[in-house]
């Protein structure tokens, strides 16, 4: 391993081991908990390139717990705000489709 990866893989290690982190996964989500993020950091080291290790480690990141709520109601209220504005196009694609039903609901889960 070189010397800027252990450095990285030294200072997860050294950090709390269970809760919220940063890109634990490369395409996100932003945080994600974890219960072992060794175990996720192990995984990257056994499985990928050695030229991504450095990358992905250097995104792994401890969440504190006044940010990872900030960001959950955040996230929260533009899912909302997502649920609302999406629903009448969703009627609209869904009146594409003949008999969209299953069990009596649409895909979506409305009656139809």
């Amino acid at each position: 391993m070189d010397e800027k990866t252990q450095a990285e893989y030294d200072r997860i290690k050294l950090g709390p081991q269970t809760g919220q982190f940063t890109f634990l996964h490369h395409n996100g989500p932003v945080t994600e908990s974890s219960e072992n993020v060794m175990q996720r950091v192990e995984y990257l080291l056994q499985t990928k390139e050695v030229s991504e290790h450095y990358a992905r480690l250097r995104h792994i990141y401890p969440v504190p717990a006044p940010a990872h709520k900030a960001y959950w109601e955040a996230t929260a209220s533009a899912q909302k705000a997502y649920d609302e504005a999406i629903g009448p196009a969703q009627k609209l694609i869904l009146a594409l489709i003949p008999d969209c039903a299953w069990n009596g609901k649409t895909i979506l889960g409305e009656k139809s």
